[in-house]
């Protein structure tokens, strides 16, 4: 998990995240975001799920994936507070100004606690 330092989630946790850029794929974008906010190189097992949402006019996808065992701490980047690992039971204890988008958050992880997985080859290129 993630605590943000920009203005829209300034200390509230959140998954590591962002957007895809130009000739990345989901995959590689996940990995590549992680990295560069908790410093942590990832390889990636499954799909937890796409979730889609609108809000103020933006209409947002989100691809959550199930990496693989890390061997080593995270090291936050210039744009996180903190970065750390944070066991599912406490994410869904905390309370909802605690967390960035809490609602969909919580479903995430409710979906990974229920076992939800998907193979990483549902996203096929063309």
């Amino acid at each position: 998990m993630v605590k943000g330092k920009k203005k829209a989630m300034y200390g509230r946790w959140n998954l590591p995240g962002g957007h895809v850029e130009a000739g990345e794929t989901f995959p590689q974008a996940a990995m590549r975001e992680v990295l560069e906010e908790t410093g942590l190189k990832v390889k990636l097992k499954s799909i937890v799920g796409v979730y889609t949402g609108y809000k103020n006019n933006i209409y947002f996808v989100r691809s959550v994936f199930l990496a693989g065992k890390i061997n080593k701490n995270p090291n936050p980047c210039k744009d996180v507070i903190d970065a750390k690992f944070i066991p599912v039971n406490e994410i869904l204890k905390m309370k909802d100004r605690q967390l960035v988008r809490a609602g969909v958050l919580k479903k995430i992880i409710k979906d990974y606690k229920r076992g939800v997985q998907y193979n990483l080859k549902l996203l096929s290129e063309f």
